[in-house]
């Protein structure tokens, strides 16, 4: 079994350009093993939810707002 002890969490509500740079830098800057954890905070913009339709995604139903994209992932790798 794999150590994911390194959670990077990303909130996301709409910009993609921006979504695609922060990904690549993140893949580019971060060694070994870790989660890469996207949350998409109901985005309307259709190019996000075509992005996450080739992602593992847990979607938070309704504009939740920041600190609802931002605790939904650690609960979700706590459970993990």
């Amino acid at each position: 079994m794999v150590d994911l002890s390194l959670s990077v969490v990303i909130p996301v509500f709409n910009a993609l350009d921006d979504l695609e740079r922060c990904v690549a830098s993140v893949l580019a800057h971060t060694d070994g093993d870790y989660r890469l954890v996207l949350i998409d905070d109901a985005s309307p913009d259709p190019a996000i939810a075509a992005f996450f339709e080739r992602l593992e995604r847990h979607r938070i139903d309704g504009c939740a707002g920041i600190y609802a994209a931002q605790q939904q992932p650690g609960q979700q790798c706590e459970q993990k």
